[in-house]
């Protein structure tokens, strides 16, 4: 599956493929943070918008993610629904 960058005139763009994106937030560092909800992924993705590189960020247990949240500081938080957790990542 794809993502793709719509601009306000229109104009689409593909960014990326993942196995089965959810949650999408841009962060105040030039990347896209994805939820991959693909059952042999089940992870974040940190995409660099500038450079297109991904990283990936340790699963920490995750079963099925469901939710992302980016705090003022710039904190991640991300939930899993399933296995009653919620994950905080600090950007380094």
């Amino acid at each position: 599956m794809l993502v793709w960058r719509i601009t306000p005139i229109g104009k689409t763009a593909r960014i990326s493929g993942f196995g089965m994106p959810d949650d999408v937030v841009p962060d105040s560092y030039g990347n896209l943070l994805v939820i991959d909800l693909d059952p042999s992924i089940h992870v974040l993705i940190r995409l660099n918008l500038a450079t297109a590189s991904a990283k990936y960020s340790p699963a920490r247990g995750f079963i099925e993610p469901q939710g992302l949240v980016i705090d003022p500081q710039g904190d991640i938080f991300v939930a899993d629904d399933y296995a009653n957790i919620i994950v905080k990542y600090t950007p380094t």
